[in-house]
């Protein structure tokens, strides 16, 4: 996340951002941009209770798709020429969901597409039609002209890669991501014990490789990861790279108009955020952890498009709300699966955790300091 206007990342003097007691909605904090952005979310957050009840593991998988407006193509510029997202492609990730996912909650606009998963979706599908579009979600609702605007001049000024940028819907419907989890923890049709998010387009990306005789995911791979895990109460997510050490997160640079800013490297980026799981309250924690850090950084005038680089901060400064698995570890990938697809893949089968590449504490492993 590029950070602007000369302001550093926390109040206090220790030059950290604040630790998670301030995400605690509950708790109060001195800190006033965090009390800002609390108060912010705690305006449209879903009310959440989360009774403690012992059972077996199982598994919700929440997903949406709100289709790009038809003169807008999802379009990113990538290195000397441009990116272009087939939508249809997200479109046959649906269906495919639709048929292949159990305990599945989509979030869907109004319209044909969405009569059509409902009218041929197994009984274990729900799909919610109350948002219109990403623009209509209570978060970003009255934002667009920001994320058309500003979030794009941001995004072209600030960091070392300055060609992932352009998709100004994209982004909205990446900063979706963290409130329908909390609407799906609200609305629990299914009562499970965990959830976990899919990029819709995921499935259509690995279907060669997902045998198609076993529903997603297989009933014991959330368990099974979690066996491994040192701590159930984290969000387990991949690293498409290795991480670096805290230490190298930041940098300062000078603008051309002779502005000093405090820059988030977006070399640094490594999460990868098309899927990841872990239990209803783990997966509430981070994503009101995601709300209150975008409020923020809005309010003073950051880049918050791309929510990999904001789990990649929480990551460093919050590491008790995600467990990362490194999967540069798994290189070369079989034939067929590549970073994108490994998770998923991955979890369709019965397999062992063990092999993975763990997760690497960021402030303190030296052993973690890769350069790529």
């Amino acid at each position: 996340m590029p950070r602007h206007c000369g302001d550093t990342r926390s109040t206090d003097q220790t030059g950290f951002a604040p630790r998670l007691s301030e995400l605690d909605l509950s708790r109060r904090n001195d800190n006033p941009a965090i009390t800002a952005a609390i108060s912010a979310v705690a305006d449209y957050m879903p009310a959440l209770d989360f009774p403690y009840e012992p059972a077996p593991i199982s598994t919700t998988v929440i997903s949406a798709f709100f289709p790009p407006p038809a003169e807008e193509p999802l379009v990113r510029k990538m290195g000397n020429g441009p990116f272009i997202r087939d939508t249809q492609e997200y479109i046959d990730g649906l269906r495919y969901m639709s048929k292949k996912c159990s305990n599945l909650v989509l979030f869907l606009p109004p319209g044909a597409l969405t009569e059509e998963i409902r009218a041929t979706s197994k009984p274990d599908v729900v799909v919610y039609d109350h948002f219109t579009s990403v623009w209509e979600l209570p978060h970003l609702k009255g934002r667009k002209d920001e994320f058309y605007g500003r979030q794009i001049r941001l995004c072209e000024e600030g960091g070392s890669r300055k060609g992932l940028y352009g998709e100004p819907h994209s982004w909205g419907a990446w900063n979706a991501k963290a409130f329908l989890i909390l609407e799906a923890s609200r609305i629990d049709p299914f009562k499970t014990t965990h959830f976990a998010w899919v990029d819709i387009r995921l499935p259509t990306m690995a279907k060669a490789k997902v045998p198609d005789d076993c529903p997603w995911p297989h009933p014991q791979s959330v368990a099974g990861a979690l066996n491994v895990t040192p701590s159930s109460d984290r969000v387990v997510i991949s690293a498409m790279r290795p991480l670096r050490p805290i230490g190298t997160a930041y940098w300062h640079t000078w603008l051309d108009n002779g502005t000093k800013t405090d820059v988030f490297m977006e070399d640094i980026h490594a999460i990868c955020a098309n899927l990841y799981f872990g239990s209803k309250l783990a997966m509430a924690r981070l994503a009101k952890a995601q709300l209150v850090l975008m409020e923020r950084d809005l309010a003073r005038g950051y880049y918050v498009g791309r929510e990999e680089f904001q789990l990649s901060y929480i990551h460093y400064e919050f590491s008790n709300l995600i467990y990362v698995l490194e999967l540069s570890s798994q290189k070369p990938y079989t034939p067929g699966v590549s970073w994108f697809t490994f998770l998923y893949c991955y979890m369709s089968e019965l397999r062992s955790w063990r092999n993975l590449g763990l997760d690497a504490d960021p402030i303190t492993d030296s052993n973690n300091d890769t350069n790529y």
